[in-house]
């Protein structure tokens, strides 16, 4: 099940040269089993699961399906974190991290090829997207 985004702790916003054909949804999550875990990675909450819709057929965008952005031009998303977050991630001695699911591992933004660019903020991350891949998001580390 999609709808719109409605989540407060996230804010995504879709490139202008995709803006005409795509709009941003919020699916239900869905059993996440990772088959492997090359970045040691750990969930501490998974935040959403983001999705685009094709505002021409109506139809969600397939699973896993990469929607690139224009040269130059990138998807940006905002997750806020809380102090639970940290606090859980401080407990492990490991940094705080965001990842995506990509169908068999979770996959960490900073370094991974479809990021262009992530800003550790004050609450929140904003991370520079070249493409998407409608994925489930989690903090973790």
């Amino acid at each position: 099940m999609a709808g719109p985004l409605t989540n407060p702790s996230v804010r995504f916003n879709i490139p202008s040269d995709l803006t005409g054909t795509y709009e941003t949804l919020e699916k239900s999550t869905r059993t996440i089993n990772p088959t492997e875990n090359p970045h040691n990675f750990t969930v501490i909450r998974v935040v959403l699961t983001l999705g685009l819709k094709n505002k021409t057929t109506g139809k969600p965008v397939a699973t896993y399906q990469s929607v690139k952005a224009g040269a130059g031009k990138y998807f940006v998303l905002e997750v806020d974190y809380t102090s639970s977050d940290t606090a859980t991630a401080n407990s492990r001695n490991k940094p705080l991290r965001l990842a995506y699911f990509d169908g068999k591992k979770w996959v960490p933004f900073e370094g991974a090829t479809l990021t262009n660019k992530v800003e550790k903020k004050t609450g929140f991350w904003r991370l520079e997207l070249k493409e998407f891949i409608d994925p489930p998001i989690a903090w973790g580390n």
